[in-house]
This record gives C-alpha cells, structure tokens and sequence, in this order.
C-alpha cells in the first residue's frame, strides 16, 4: 500500500535530498570573493574556478535518494522497511555532518588572509527536514505493525 502517510513522509524525503543537487548550500563570502558551496564542492561563480571538489557528499546523496526511493516499495515487509529507514537516518547524518566538516574545512583554508561571513542557505536545513520525515515514517511503520500484529491475535 503506497498511499500510507510513512511513503508519504519517504516521499518527500527523498524530494528534499533530491532538491540539493540543484540548490546552493551556502555561500562563503570573503573580502575579496564570493564562494558557493553546493553538492558538487565550493567554486567562485564569477569564473567558475572549483575550490573544492565535495564528491563524498554527492555520492552519499545519491545513495540517500536512491535508498529511500526503494524503502516506500518495501511496504510488504514492515520489519524490513523499518531497517531501511534506520538506514536513512544514518545517511542524513553523514550528509549533515560532511556538508558541515567541508564547510568548517574552508574556512580554515580562507580565513588564513581573509575575513570569512558565511551565508547558510535555506537548502542546508533540508537534511534535518528529511531526518524528522524519516523519524516519523518509522512511528508510523511501527504503529501499523502493532495494528497487524493486534488484528492477529484476534483471528
């Protein structure tokens, strides 16, 4: 049954990671140049000169998408489904976690000559957004196990 409410919350999940392939995720300014960090590293959008080149984060979204894509089809295996989406949450951690790690790495690198003002972008919260849908697709998947499970003990 897709149209339950935890493939919805998986749903939108996996819109939200999809969404940072094409959104900044920050924007370092400095005294003397404007940087974006987006999925693929930081570059300098006035020349397109790569800083950075963040491919950890791109493949770990790419798992992510593709991950919570197949765990709303592993509806017929609750147990399975709820493995899954505890898996999820461990990814949305790495993606949390290594955007801020690269981040906090170039500023270091910047602020050696510079004063650094970062700009986090609306897209940095998506990660958090998702771990709160996920969290909430496993509540539900285990309430509709103790449903199955009650409806068992009746026959």
């Amino acid at each position: 049954m897709i149209q339950r409410i935890q493939s919805i919350y998986l749903f939108v999940s996996s819109i939200l990671v999809l969404l940072w392939y094409f959104m900044p995720l920050a924007e370092i300014v400095t005294n003397e140049t404007r940087f974006l960090f987006t999925i693929y590293g930081i570059k300098n959008p006035e020349d397109n000169n790569w800083l950075y080149h963040t491919v950890i984060i791109s493949i770990i979204a790419a798992i992510a998408l593709i991950s919570t894509l197949t765990t709303i089809f592993l509806y017929k295996n609750r147990k399975q489904q709820i493995k899954a989406a505890q898996f999820l949450l461990l990814l949305n951690t790495a993606l949390i976690t290594s955007a801020f790690l690269i981040i906090d790495k170039a500023k270091l690198s910047l602020s050696a000559s510079n004063e650094i003002l970062l700009n986090h972008k609306i897209s940095m919260t998506f990660p958090l957004i998702s771990f709160i849908l996920i969290f909430l697709a496993i509540k539900s998947i285990k309430k509709d196990e103790e449903l199955v499970r009650s409806a068992d003990r009746l026959r």
